[in-house]
């Protein structure tokens, strides 16, 4: 069985591809694992031009869904009870990344979501763990600890809840470390990184890679013309906040591709953020007046209107170190000023944050507080509690 579904018309549909022999509808089978568990199957279905049809009886090659045995698991062999034959289960490349899931509980929580409390995440996780065979999921003091093959399939999981009517908050990536058995070394995931680049972008994005000490395998000319394609090896922790940097230092011209190398030696420092973040110490809405004073520390994410919270990351600062801003404070209004006066602002256009973009610049101190409109970052309250400790 592959994967699991269920339906509303009965209890849980396993899918998967039929190996041997003919199967039939209604007829006794087993479920081999580590143990046998016989069972009748309800109902019997197969996929057809992407749609799903009862049948009853299904040949060696259908892609096929059952319905009626329980305790089912993902890898596991459905057969007959006189031939209780596995095969060889599925395999799943360790997880290389890890973060934590929190409820939200910033002054905006409940306003955006509603599924914002702890156990709805709970119940949500244990139903994506029949199906998500990558997924680890543990129970931690803030939250859930999840663990996947990398920042793109945690940030799809927190996508699809995101669009499920979700709101809860991410820590920062990291990776999944090990101890090499013999000597006990501390081992980190490594990945072999494809970027195709333009000629005239090959400097800036070699001058990036050796920053983050990735270490080049080969460079070639790629098969468009004027393009070339570079291979290098690096430790995980310097991919996940590389494509960003990556578009950015190319003018949105590369593409990149990962692949999991394996776990080598720890790579070492690879230093921290450069630029520290602008704090918003008040909460309210963010006015153009407001805003207009604050682009001289940096870059911002918000635009005039926007709802804010204290502890609101709304800005990139220009300098190291983090700094304390208002962006909802309002201009004094006399008898020689007019609210109508603002209008005539002209503003830099913000940065648009999405989860990709939010989980790839947070720092250790940070997270990303995501609902089903709005993704933001915030300073993390127990982080600075832990630090005085």
């Amino acid at each position: 069985s592959a994967s699991l579904e269920a339906p509303a018309f009965v209890a849980e549909a396993s899918e998967g591809k039929s190996e041997q022999e003919e199967g039939e509808d209604g007829a006794n089978y087993v479920p081999v694992a580590t143990a046998f568990t016989p069972g009748r199957v309800a109902e019997l279905m197969v996929y057809e031009d992407g749609t799903r049809r009862g049948t009853s009886t299904a040949s060696a090659g259908d892609i096929v869904a059952v319905a009626g045995l329980s305790d089912i698991c993902i890898g596991d062999t459905i057969c007959a009870p006189g031939s209780p034959v596995a095969l060889p289960p599925p395999k799943i490349s360790p997880p290389t990344v890890r973060l934590t899931l929190a409820a939200s509980d910033t002054a905006l929580a409940g306003r955006e979501g509603t599924l914002v409390t702890r156990s709805a995440l709970g119940k949500r996780l244990a139903r994506e763990l029949d199906r998500n065979l990558a997924l680890r999921v543990r129970a931690v003091p803030e939250g859930f600890e999840l663990a996947g093959r990398g920042a793109l399939h945690l940030g799809v999981l927190a996508e699809t809840f995101r669009r499920e009517g979700y709101a809860f908050a991410l820590g920062p990536p990291r990776v999944v470390e090990r101890r090499d058995p013999d000597t006990g070394a501390r081992l980190e995931p490594w990945e072999d990184i494809t970027i195709e680049v333009e000629d005239q972008h090959v400097g800036a994005v070699t001058a990036l890679l050796s920053q983050r000490r990735a270490t080049m395998l080969d460079m070639s000319e790629a098969a468009a013309g004027g393009t070339t394609r570079l291979r290098y090896r690096a430790p995980t922790r310097a991919v996940l906040s590389l494509r960003s940097s990556l578009l950015h230092c190319s003018r949105g011209t590369a593409t990149m591709s990962t692949e999991l190398a394996g776990h080598e030696p720890w790579g070492g420092d690879l230093g921290a953020r450069e630029q520290g973040s602008l704090v918003a110490v008040a909460e309210g809405q963010a006015t153009a007046y407001a805003i207009l004073g604050a682009e001289a520390r940096g870059r911002l994410f918000v635009r005039p209107g926007d709802e804010i919270f204290e502890g609101q990351v709304v800005g990139i600062h220009q300098r190291a170190g983090d700094l304390g801003i208002n962006v909802c404070k309002k201009k004094a209004l006399t008898n020689m000023r007019a609210a109508s006066k603002e209008q005539t602002v002209v503003l830099a256009e913000p940065i648009a944050v999405n989860l990709e973009y939010a989980l790839e610049y947070i720092a250790e101190d940070e997270l990303v507080e995501v609902t089903p409109k709005n993704v933001r970052i915030r300073k993390n309250p127990a982080f600075g509690k832990n630090k005085n400790k």
